[in-house]
């Protein structure tokens, strides 16, 4: 029974988070690689600047998310999205001739 209880607890532990996906999608001269990335609630994004100049990926509309100012060669924070949807963004640099889709689906 102890060793039971322990499992199951054990279970409890485990955050929802330990099951998400991690993508990175790169921020090139004027555009991000992949341009549409689709995933399931709760993943996660990072963007990787590959290039010499500063980039970000601002939301376009709700919920508001933005990586900030992300510096050549190195890697944004990562985002969460917490809802399906399809969520639109760019980089405040360079505007919206530098954007991205990012669908979220429900999890499976």
């Amino acid at each position: 029974m102890r060793l039971f209880s322990v499992l199951v607890f054990g279970a409890l532990l485990v955050s929802p988070a330990a099951f998400a996906e991690k993508f990175t999608v790169a921020m090139k001269s004027i555009s991000f690689e992949p341009k549409r990335l689709e995933l399931s609630v709760g993943d996660e994004v990072v963007w990787n600047n590959i290039s010499y100049t500063e980039h970000s990926a601002t939301a376009d509309g709700e919920p508001a998310w933005d990586t900030g100012s992300v510096a050549p060669k190195k890697t944004s924070k990562p985002i969460s999205f917490k809802a399906p949807g399809t969520f639109a963004y760019h980089c405040q640099v360079h505007g919206k001739t530098m954007s991205g889709t990012i669908l979220v689906k429900a999890k499976q």
